[in-house]
């Protein structure tokens, strides 16, 4: 939620956020959980359930990224802007982008953390989390292979992309949910792209994401 100590020592940001979340499952002995996301959120949680399949219950993402484009953009956004900002200013331009401010106003330790980076390693490591979100030819989703999507054993509910959603394919679901023969797929309970409404409106992009309670629930609820 932003109030997080911020962390740059990892191969990548999704990988990192996969290994806090199932680190967390486990610290607070939660037992197998149910992993419900959309967006950055599906992708982390498919990379925490392969990552560590036992502290995963269910699987049910939505708005799976994907797609050239829609990957460039995000790892644009989450990486090439605070690199640029590195180079020309040092980590004090980046601690003023837009991006950092919520980290650092919820968590003032934040701001500390973030100049104590060397600029030229973090520029480093914002090249290579930016190539974690590069899509590999094999595989609808950076840093999942075939073989882990085969290798998902927990129930899995997918809910269908939509075909016009350049960040959120509806392809990409398809090809994820072929590649998770056992998976469940499904149409969302809301019509068109609903996502590019969202951003137009500037009104909150996921306010719709409560309608799908009732599938999930009943798909938890079946064990």
């Amino acid at each position: 939620c932003g109030a997080s100590d911020i962390c740059f020592d990892a191969g990548g940001e999704s990988r990192l956020q996969a290994e806090v979340l199932t680190s967390l499952i486990r610290m607070l002995e939660l037992g197998p959980t149910a992993l419900v996301a959309g967006s950055a959120g599906s992708r982390v949680s498919l990379i925490a359930a392969v990552h560590d399949p036992e502290a995963v219950s269910h699987l049910i993402p939505w708005w799976i990224s994907g797609g050239i484009i829609g990957l460039m953009m995000i790892g644009s956004f989450y990486c090439c802007d605070s690199a640029a900002a590195a180079s020309s200013g040092g980590m004090a331009a980046v601690a003023q982008l837009p991006i950092w401010q919520e980290q650092l106003v919820l968590n003032p330790k934040n701001r500390e953390i973030m100049l104590k980076q060397d600029p030229a390693q973090f520029i480093k490591t914002m090249e290579r989390w930016a190539m974690g979100f590069l899509p590999p030819a094999d595989s609808p989703v950076p840093g999942v292979t075939p073989a882990d999507f085969a290798a998902l054993k927990m129930p899995v509910l997918i809910f269908r992309g939509c075909p016009t959603d350049i960040y959120h394919p509806e392809w990409i679901t398809d090809w994820v949910h072929k590649l998770i023969p056992h998976s469940e797929y499904v149409d969302p309970p809301w019509q068109g792209d609903i996502f590019a409404r969202r951003m137009a409106e500037g009104n909150g992009l996921f306010i719709d994401w409560p309608e799908l309670a009732p599938a999930i629930l009943e798909f938890t609820r079946r064990g």
